[in-house]
């Protein structure tokens, strides 16, 4: 009976790790909540999981962008677009307790996981047309938050 408890847990543990996939490329409107808008002239889609939803990994078509880690779980994800390609995205995860964001940058047919918030907000200043002043990053607390 012990036996059959522990087969039960793993595979409940599991399946939990595993997760839904959200495809950024065509997002699961019925497990998540979808918003498109606009960014200063970038296209954005913002994909939020419903009550219960829990994401394993984000991919964009066939592109694995982020595999969601032990203890990790995804809040929110936005997706910067720029003439029908997706460039940048930024993910709101959950690891312990404390909520962080995680910033990529899509380079040819691969994401890359940007190390530095700084970095993320150039980019996106960049795409949108605009200087980026020397310090001056802070506006980027307008979307983290």
């Amino acid at each position: 009976m012990k036996a059959v408890a522990v087969l039960f847990a793993l595979a409940l543990c599991g399946a939990a790790h595993s997760g839904l996939v959200l495809d950024l490329a065509n997002p699961d409107e019925g497990s998540l909540t979808v918003k498109k808008g606009a960014h200063f002239g970038l296209v954005t889609l913002e994909c939020t999981p419903k009550e219960g939803t829990v994401l394993g990994k984000v991919v964009e078509g066939g592109l694995l962008v982020h595999k969601v880690g032990e203890g990790e779980n995804v809040l929110d994800a936005l997706l910067f677009s720029k003439d029908e390609a997706s460039l940048l995205l930024r993910l709101l995860v959950s690891v312990g307790g404390k909520t962080e964001f995680k910033h990529f940058h899509k380079v040819g047919e691969k994401w890359e996981l940007l190390k530095e918030r700084k970095d993320f907000y150039e980019l996106l200043k960049g795409l949108e047309g605009q200087e980026v002043p020397a310090g001056d990053l802070e506006e980027g607390v307008l979307l983290d938050g």
